[in-house]
């Protein structure tokens, strides 16, 4: 494993964060496994750009009515009524939901071609029946390949227009009413679009809609034993979760924060309050199975030993009665062979098998009384995903910690397969709607590294969840707490899904995502446009994207209560070389 961590006393770690990694996280609980800011009001597969200079485009024709027949191909047939009769539709790739398309559902496409012999679409909205007119007036954030997007309370709802759209030409920033047929779930083909008067309200001054968070989930440890002297109030507006001593939860949690207090009973050394010779793993010939942490010698605690869960319950129970706590955090968590190697024990325990260790560890995550978040995720099994995920099968163990996620004191940005890795590693966390810890451990002092920091934010935000993805760095600051100026953007409303693997990210050697309604410190910054190059050697151009963007993410100085500072007056560069990364604005 890449951290090996102890305690002493109650939920202490045994030195810094420079000397040992008791990963505290900022999380939410798992609830219902939907994720409702990411997913409203829709997920929406990539568009190829296009400006309209004005709503009607007589190349595009818009119709709506009932999916009466599939093709093998992907096409599909659309009965009209009395407009248009029976329209085939090449395709069912395009903008929308088509994800939904199925015989008997009500949708409205919009394409070019013909409606008496074969219509290629521009944008697929997709209802269980037919959604009727609406009405809504909001601000226009962005021109696409089927018309344009608004900004109202709901949020942002794609316009699409036609040869029948009556109106006049729009533009970024400019208020407009549109009436249509559809939903702002989905979107709405536009019969008309008026246009109001006077110059447009620039973008990001405009007010978001309720619910937006001013920054992404972050964590950090704060307080004593083990982290800043920062107080819980000055920390609150924003860090979610502090990693503190139980004895300061009560203070903590009045403040607003989340409580996470550091456990480990995997590694145990003489002294420690879960020492118990019956708790420990043995070999097939009787010795103790151990391991040398810095001239440490740690025995290895064995999940399956009902005196260690009866221990560690009680002690779990003993660090409530401290203060209040949200989670307890479980250092070196899971299977001890990852990779098929038992580097650096003394022994294998007797009877040893991956699977039967990783369901004897969920069984004591599942005996204490409070959730757990595990630090196992970066131990990867060679190139492969850490055997440690099987731990979700306890329903109490909310979120996984990645160790050294996306950057580290040993390489300021990390590429190739262990970049891949961490990005899939957080696609199966959050995926299962549990809480992925990305701690990144680069403790250089935070000004000298926005190029890591861009690089770590702009790797996160290509595959995370809102409720889900913890933002934990670690670069130098004077005032030794850890939240950076980046943590306040979010990004929301993702033009595609999530993916279920990292490559499908992938166009011309950059991984890019974009997102409809980007947010810095609450105010709306428009569209976003993510871009990694993971690549140790090449440089790759970007590609046309699906937003027109003139400027990029810029970061100066080191933490939220340093005086750092974040913009979008950055640059918009034509190609990324590799190991960077950029988040691109309008």
């Amino acid at each position: 494993m890449h951290h090996f961590t102890r305690f002493l006393g109650v939920g202490i770690c045994a030195g810094l964060l420079a000397s040992c990694s008791p990963n505290g996280g900022s999380a939410v609980p798992a609830g219902s496994g939907s994720d409702p800011i990411a997913a409203t009001p829709a997920s929406w597969p990539a568009v190829t750009p296009s400006l309209h200079s004005a709503i009607s485009n007589p190349k595009v024709t818009g119709i709506s009515g009932t999916v009466t027949g599939m093709k093998a191909r992907g096409g599909f047939t659309v009965y009209t009524g009395p407009s248009y009769g029976y329209v085939p539709v090449s395709s069912s790739s395009a903008p929308g939901n088509p994800g939904s398309l199925a015989v008997g559902k009500f949708t409205i496409v919009t394409g070019t071609g013909s409606t008496g012999t074969l219509l290629t679409p521009t944008f697929i909205a997709v209802f269980s029946s037919n959604p009727g007119l609406i009405a809504l007036t909001g601000t226009v954030t962005g021109t696409t390949s089927f018309g344009f997007d608004l900004r109202s309370s709901p949020g942002v709802v794609p316009i699409m227009v036609s040869s029948a759209t009556s109106g006049g030409s729009v533009s970024t920033g400019q208020t407009v009413t549109v009436e249509g047929i559809g939903s702002t779930g989905v979107g709405i083909l536009a019969s008309s679009v008026q246009t109001g008067s006077g110059t447009p309200t620039p973008d990001p001054t405009s007010t978001p809609p309720p619910g937006v968070p001013a920054h992404v989930l972050t964590a950090d440890w704060l307080g004593s034993p083990y982290g800043s002297s920062v107080s819980p109030s000055a920390a609150a507006p924003y860090l979610t979760w502090a990693g503190t001593s139980p004895s300061n939860g009560d203070s903590f949690h009045a403040a607003g924060l989340k409580v996470e207090s550091y456990t480990d009973p995997n590694r145990i050394q003489s002294g420690d309050p879960l020492y118990n010779p019956s708790s420990l793993a043995k070999t097939c010939a009787g010795a103790y199975v151990t391991y040398d942490f810095s001239g440490h010698l740690q025995y290895i605690g064995n999940p399956a030993s009902s005196s260690l869960r009866s221990d560690y319950r009680s002690y779990v129970q003993s660090m409530q009665a401290q203060g209040h706590i949200d989670a307890v955090f479980e250092d070196n968590a899971g299977a001890l062979d990852n990779g098929g190697s038992f580097l650096g024990f003394s022994g294998i325990p007797c009877g040893y098998t991956s699977s039967g260790w990783v369901n004897a560890d969920a069984a004591l995550e599942g005996n204490i009384t409070v959730p757990t978040i595990f630090n196992g995720l970066s131990s990867l099994d060679g190139h492969n995903l850490s055997l440690s995920l099987g731990l979700f099968q306890n329903a109490s163990t909310i979120g996984g910690t990645f160790e050294h996620c996306f950057t580290d004191d040993s390489q300021g940005e990390m590429a190739a397969w262990e970049w891949q890795d961490i990005e899939n590693s957080q696609i199966q966390t959050v995926g299962k709607s549990r809480i992925f810890q990305c701690m990144a451990r680069n403790t250089s002092e935070a000004s000298s590294q926005t190029r890591a920091r861009i690089y770590t934010m702009a790797s996160l935000l290509l595959t995370y969840s809102p409720n889900f993805s913890v933002l934990w760095e670690g670069f130098g600051t004077p005032s030794n707490f850890h939240v950076f100026p980046e943590s306040r953007l979010v990004a929301l409303q993702p033009l595609v899904s999530q993916p279920s693997d990292i490559s499908s990210l992938s166009r011309g050697g950059n991984y890019i995502r974009e997102y409809r309604a980007c947010y810095i410190s609450g105010k709306s910054a428009g569209p976003c446009a993510v871009v990694v190059n993971s690549d140790y050697y090449s440089t790759y151009s970007i590609p046309s994207l699906s937003y027109s963007y003139h400027h990029s993410l810029a970061l100066s100085g080191n933490g939220v209560l340093d005086g750092g500072s974040i913009s979008t007056s950055g640059s918009v560069p034509s190609s990324l070389p590799p190991q960077n990364a950029t988040i691109l604005f309008q």
